[in-house]
């Protein structure tokens, strides 16, 4: 068995890609892959970065080119830089990939553990598999959130960055038409795509333990006293780090959990640079020193752009 999962990244945020790819791999060296990587074109340099990071394991790797054009006419969001036209391209997937179950991942994630279970997990008539999204968590937010969408009352709302998508149903009942349109019916909705999907499948997902999407607010539960069991149980068995909203750990100023497994991977791949190495030990001394951290903040324009 072939295990088919795709990504979407433009140039830039290709070795962000490789640092996902590769910690896929590295932790799932007993499964066979089809990787998918959505883009409007590589570079040779990012070509071959690719090609030298999965040259040791079983993986068929296919580039596919999307016209960023098709899809320029939606905004992209109104509230993030880091959520870009790109972020549409997955509405593609099901047009480009011949399986029955494909999964999504975003980039800006690394895999610690075997994602084998996803692809064995029952979709029950769901569109997708899918964790809810651990940043709206406050109920009343929720419910907000989810008026605002013209979502049912019990509709719980999902992060989009990791799903296992139902090709045959999402195909069947045209979800990209749908959630295309809805966009560009309302422009004003603030998480781009993600609210869009939401609305569309409106509660009709399932839910998958909180360990396959470790977003930030559950990440950075690991520095509080009186984490959750729960939460604590997810996190100690985690499958996959997902470095949700701005903060991210490639960022001099990030303050976020396990930056330190993003490191690990992006060390294994030939994207690994010099000034790669002299910003996570910048960042490490940021982290550990509260007053080094100020002066950065204070004067990090004289010092270096991250």
């Amino acid at each position: 068995m072939r295990y088919s999962v795709a990504f979407v990244a433009d140039n830039k945020y290709v070795e962000h890609f490789c640092v996902a790819l590769q910690s896929l791999l590295v932790n799932n060296k007993d499964l066979a892959f089809d990787i998918y990587l959505l883009n409007e074109g590589l570079t040779e340099k990012n070509s071959k970065n690719i090609a030298q990071i999965i040259k040791n394991f079983d993986v068929r790797f296919y580039n596919k080119i999307i016209d960023e054009t098709v899809f320029s006419h939606l905004h992209s969001s109104l509230c993030f830089e880091h959520i870009t036209i790109q972020t549409y391209f997955r509405f593609a997937i099901p047009e480009l990939i011949d399986a029955e179950r494909v999964l999504y991942l975003d980039c800006d994630l690394v895999v610690t553990n075997s994602i084998k279970e996803l692809f064995m997990t029952d979709f029950e008539d769901a569109y997708i598999l899918a964790v809810a999204d651990t940043n709206n968590i406050d109920k009343e937010r929720l419910n907000e959130l989810g008026k605002t969408l013209g979502m049912s009352e019990n509709a719980k709302y999902f992060n989009a960055g990791i799903m296992v998508i139902n090709m045959e149903k999402w195909r069947s009942d045209k979800i990209a038409e749908k959630v295309i349109n809805y966009v560009e019916n309302n422009p004003n909705i603030k998480f781009a795509d993600q609210d869009g999907l939401n609305a569309i499948i409106n509660g009709k997902w399932k839910e998958l333990p909180s360990r396959y999407n470790i977003q930030r607010k559950l990440s950075m539960a690991i520095y509080e006293k009186n984490t959750p069991t729960q939460w604590q149980t997810e996190i100690n068995n985690r499958c996959i780090i997902h470095f949700t909203e701005g903060d991210k750990p490639w960022k001099i100023r990030s303050r976020r959990a396990f930056i330190n497994e993003y490191y690990k991977y992006l060390k294994m791949t030939p994207c690994f640079s010099i000034s790669d190495f002299f910003k996570y030990n910048l960042i490490q001394k940021l982290v550990k020193n509260k007053m080094l951290l100020f002066l950065y903040r204070k004067f990090r324009g004289l010092i270096i752009k991250s």
